[in-house]
C-alpha cells in the first residue's frame, strides 16, 4: 500500500483555511447546480444505487448509511494518537476519545436490587453517560438527555417494529427490559433500563455486563463499538413524519430522514440537496459542536460533499478522468494499467461476498412453469454441487481487482479478541471448519496450516456426482422429469457491466460443471435486474432464486455477527427454520448446570435449536457469561452448521483497489484497523474547487493516472 503521508501535521496543509477549523460558504444548491468557487473544498463521489432512507432506527444496509454517516455523531469515537512532541497525528496508532459525551461512569452499585436485576458487587451493568452541553440540531435546537431517551423509546416502539430495534436486545448490548417493551409484554418505558437523570446525563442498564473502561479508567474500544449505536432523532420532526398503518397492515411507518425536508443533522454536515436517483449534496452544519472545539482543529476541511448516482462503471470512470470525481474503485477492466499507479491504494475489508441460494421450496415451486423445474435447488446436494462447482480463485481473478477466494463466513478482518489482535480465521477451530466443509483431511498434510492452505472449495468431480444424486432424488419425488430443464433466476439491483460480469462468470462455471451430468444442456441461468433497490427484500420474500450478496459489520464480535445468517429478519435464507434446526454441542467452560466457570476442565452438552444456541452464545450461561476463548469453539461449530446448508456460499474476501484524484489526499494510506485512512475527517486538499477546475483545463480536460 502507498504511504504518501505517514504523519499529517495539524493545521499545516496546502489548503488555505478561513479559520482554525474552517466554516466556509458555498453557493446555494437550490437545484443541485454548483459553480466551482475559490476557497471552497468539495469532495465529489458517486453511488451506483441512490439511498432510500438514512434513518438510524430503520436503515438496512450500507447503502442507507451513505448520508447518515455525515449527519450523525457518536458519544465516543476512535481517533489517531497524537505525538505531543511535534503536535502531529500518529496515523499508525489510535486512541478512544469522548465525542458527544464528556464522561462515562460505572454506576452499577447505585441500582442494586430486584427492579434492575443487579446484585451486590456486580460491575459494568449500569452506566451513566454525561453529554456535552453545546450539542444542537442543525436549526439550533439543543440536544439533551431526554432526546436520547425519546429516540430509544421510538426505536423500541412496538407500533413500528423498527428493523434496528434488536440491536438493543440481542448480542452483547442488551438493555434491561428492552425486549419485553418491544414485544408488548409490558408497556411502561420507565421499566426499560434507559432513562435521563437530568438535562445532560442518562443511565443505561444492561442485562449482562460490558466492560467499557480499562483498568486505568480510560475508555475501552468497546465504548465506541457497543455504545456508539444509540439512535438520536429530532422529536418534533420525527413525530410529524409518522404515518398510520395502511390497509392490511397493523404497523406504523415513518418517512423521517428520507428527503431534505424530513432530515435534520447533528453531525458535521447537513443535507442541502437531495434528488432521489440523481444527486445529493451535503454542506457544513454550522451548529455542529466540533467547530468550536480545539480537539477538531485542522479536521473536517471538506466544505461540500456531492454524490451523484451513476449506475455504469464506465461512466464513472470517464467522470473521474475528467476530474469530476475524487475517487473511484479500480475495476478489472482497467486494473492492468492502474494498479501500479502512484494514486492507487488497497484496502482490506470485513465484507465476505457470497452467492445466496433460495431457501423457500414453496416459492421455488410456485414460480415453476411448464417444462422448467426450480425445486431441485431445495436439495442440499444440489446446492453443495453449485458450491463445489465454483473455482473461487478464477472467479476473483476474472471479476474483481484484488479480492481473494473466500470460503467461510468470516475473513481475516474478524477478531474474537480485539485488544490482543486475535483473528477468528487464524484460530485452530476456524481452520478446522474450512477443512471439514471442503473435504480436506488434515491427516493427509503435515500440519493444520498446510491442510487449510490446501482448501480451494473446488471439486468438480464430486460436484457432478452430487448433481446426479440430487436429480435422481428429485425425479423419484416426481419433482422433475427427463424432459424438464432447470431454470434459475439470478437477480440484481442494476444491469451494468459489473453485475453482468458476475452473472456470466457463474453461469459459465456452472455450465462447465454440469457437463457429463443428467443436467448437461438442461440448465438455464437467467439474469433479471428488475428488482432495483428492493433486490434484497425481494430475494428474502422468494421472488427469485440466486443473488450475490454478503455482510459487513460486527467484525469484532463474530458471535454476534452470526445473527446475519440465522435471524430471518436479516438472513437471506429467510425461510430456513433456524429456531427448530437442532444442534448438539458440548460447551467448554461451563459446569454441569450450564453455569459459566471459564474453567477448561468443565463442560456441558446440550441439544438446542440454532437460534437458542445463538441466544446462549450472546447472553448468559446460568449466572455468568462465557469468556471469549470459550465462545470460540461454539462460534466455529455454528459457522460449520450454517455453511453445511449451502444457502450461503462464500466466494470472495473483499480487498478493494482504489484511486484518489490529484485533488485530494487521505491522512495516511497505511490501513489503520480502527481509523482506516482517517476518512474525510482528516483529509486534505491540494486544490480548492476553482483551482482544480483550472488544473484540469490545463491538462486538456482529461487526467492521466497511470
Amino acid at each position: 500500500m502507498k504511504n504518501r503521508h505517514k504523519k499529517l501535521a495539524v493545521g499545516i496543509s496546502v489548503v488555505a483555511l478561513l479559520s482554525s477549523i474552517g466554516i466556509t460558504g458555498c453557493k446555494k444548491n437550490t437545484n443541485g447546480n454548483y459553480q466551482p468557487t475559490a476557497g471552497v473544498y468539495s469532495y465529489n463521489t458517486y453511488t451506483a444505487v441512490s439511498p432510500s432512507n438514512w434513518n438510524a432506527l430503520t436503515y438496512r444496509d450500507n447503502n442507507d448509511r451513505q448520508i447518515m454517516t455525515y449527519i450523525t455523531g457518536s458519544l465516543f469515537e476512535y481517533d489517531f494518537a497524537k505525538d505531543d512532541d511535534d503536535d502531529e497525528w500518529e496515523t499508525d496508532e489510535h486512541i478512544v476519545s469522548y465525542a458527544m459525551a464528556t464522561d462515562l461512569k460505572d454506576v452499577s452499585g447505585e441500582y442494586v436490587g430486584e427492579d434492575w436485576g443487579i446484585k451486590e458487587n456486580e460491575k459494568a451493568k449500569a452506566w451513566k453517560i454525561t453529554l456535552r452541553q453545546d450539542l444542537k440540531w442543525e436549526d439550533g435546537t439543543p440536544i439533551k438527555a431526554t432526546d436520547y431517551v425519546y429516540s430509544m423509546r421510538e426505536q423500541l416502539n412496538p407500533d413500528f417494529k423498527n428493523f434496528r430495534a434488536d440491536s438493543f436486545y440481542k448480542g452483547a448490548l442488551v438493555i434491561k427490559g428492552a425486549k419485553d417493551y418491544f414485544d408488548r409484554k409490558q408497556t411502561d418505558f420507565a421499566k426499560v433500563g434507559f432513562f435521563a437523570l437530568d438535562d445532560y446525563s442518562f443511565v443505561v442498564i444492561l442485562e449482562q455486563p460490558l466492560q467499557l473502561l480499562k483498568a486505568d479508567g480510560t475508555l475501552s474500544y468497546k465504548a465506541v463499538y457497543n455504545f456508539t449505536a444509540f439512535p438520536l432523532v429530532k422529536r418534533d420532526l420525527y413525530e410529524s413524519c409518522k404515518q398510520a398503518p395502511i390497509t392490511g397492515s397493523a404497523l406504523w411507518t415513518t418517512n423521517y430522514n428520507s428527503s431534505k425536508a424530513t432530515t435534520s443533522s447533528y453531525g458535521p454536515y447537513k443535507l442541502s440537496y437531495f434528488q432521489s436517483g440523481k444527486l445529493y449534496v451535503l454542506e457544513k452544519n454550522e451548529n455542529w459542536y466540533g467547530w468550536k472545539d480545539e480537539r477538531y482543529k485542522g479536521q473536517y476541511r471538506t466544505d461540500r460533499i456531492s454524490c451523484e448516482t451513476v449506475a455504469e462503471y464506465n461512466t464513472a470512470w470517464m467522470k473521474f478522468q475528467k476530474g469530476e470525481l475524487d475517487g473511484i474503485g479500480i475495476d478489472v477492466s482497467i486494473a492492468s494499467d492502474y494498479k501500479g499507479s502512484d494514486q492507487a491504494y488497497f484496502t482490506p475489508d470485513d465484507f465476505v461476498g457470497s452467492i445466496q441460494l433460495q431457501s423457500s421450496k414453496e416459492s421455488l415451486k410456485k414460480r415453476e412453469t411448464a417444462g422448467y423445474d426450480k425445486e431441485i435447488l431445495a436439495q442440499t446436494e444440489f446446492r453443495k454441487a453449485l458450491s463445489l462447482g465454483l473455482d473461487r480463485t478464477a472467479y476473483n481473478v476474472a471479476c474483481t481487482t484484488s479480492s481473494r477466494a473466500g470460503f467461510g463466513l468470516f475473513n481475516s478482518m474478524h477478531y474474537y479478541d480485539v485488544e490482543n489482535g486475535k483473528v477468528y480465521r487464524d484460530s485452530e477451530q476456524a481452520k478446522r471448519v474450512l477443512c471439514e466443509i471442503y473435504g480436506v483431511n488434515v491427516e493427509d498434510y503435515g500440519s493444520l496450516d498446510s491442510a487449510v492452505n490446501a482448501v480451494t472449495g473446488y471439486d468438480p468431480t464430486l460436484a457432478k456426482s452430487l448433481v446426479d444424486s440430487a436429480y435422481q432424488k428429485a425425479k423419484a419425488a416426481g419433482e422433475i422429469s427427463d424432459n424438464d430443464k432447470v431454470r434459475l433466476t439470478y437477480g440484481a439491483a442494476v444491469d451494468n457491466e459489473i453485475t453482468r460480469r458476475y452473472f456470466e462468470n457463474l453461469n459459465a462455471q456452472w455450465q462447465t460443471m454440469l457437463k457429463g451430468t443428467a443436467l448437461e444442456g438442461r440448465f438455464e441461468l437467467v439474469f433479471d435486474a428488475s428488482f432495483g433497490g428492493e433486490w434484497a427484500n425481494s430475494f428474502r420474500a422468494g421472488a427469485y432464486d440466486i443473488c450475490q450478496a454478503g455482510w459487513r459489520g460486527a467484525a469484532w464480535d463474530p458471535g454476534y455477527f452470526l445473527l446475519a445468517y440465522l435471524d430471518p429478519a436479516y438472513a437471506y435464507s429467510a425461510s430456513w427454520d433456524t429456531k427448530n434446526h437442532s444442534l448438539t454441542f458440548t460447551v467448554n467452560g461451563v459446569n454441569a448446570q450450564g453455569t459459566a466457570t471459564n474453567n477448561s476442565t468443565d463442560s456441558y452438552q446440550a441439544t438446542m435449536g440454532l437460534m437458542d444456541w445463538y441466544d446462549a452464545l450472546n447472553g448468559k450461561w446460568g449466572t455468568g457469561t462465557l469468556d471469549e476463548n470459550f465462545r470460540l469453539p461454539l462460534i466455529a461449530r455454528m459457522e460449520k452448521e450454517i455453511l453445511a446448508q449451502y444457502y450461503t456460499v462464500p466466494i470472495s474476501n473483499n480487498y478493494s483497489a482504489s484511486l484518489t484524484s490529484y485533488k485530494f489526499d487521505y491522512a495516511t494510506y497505511d490501513y489503520n484497523r480502527f481509523m482506516e485512512y482517517g476518512g474525510l475527517r482528516y483529509a486534505s486538499y491540494n486544490y480548492d474547487d476553482l483551482e482544480w477546475k483550472k488544473f484540469v483545463q490545463r491538462q486538456g480536460g482529461t487526467l492521466n493516472y497511470k
